[in-house]
């Protein structure tokens, strides 16, 4: 990925046929390396993890969301996803 992003200058500026090249060039480099993603039993089997090697006085869940609406966004897309 950092290949790609020095060979077309962090994508930046780039001619129309640049752009398809490097289009072309990250998506097939996304089809040879999918990025897997955690799923919420991952996230889970985490926290059990953490609970039985420290103790679940030791373990608490926050998220970096600030506000009642952020959350709504965030179920709306999860739900969407389905």
């Amino acid at each position: 990925m950092n290949e790609l992003l020095i060979k077309y200058r962090y994508f930046k500026d780039l001619s129309d046929e640049e752009s398809a090249m490097a289009s072309a060039e990250w998506q097939a480099m996304n089809l040879k390396y999918p990025i897997e993603l955690a799923t919420v039993s991952d996230y889970v089997d985490h926290i059990d993890h953490i609970v039985k090697t420290i103790g679940i006085d030791h373990v608490g869940i926050g998220s970096d969301l600030t506000v009642v609406e952020d959350w709504q966004i965030v179920l709306m897309s999860a739900n969407s996803q389905k």
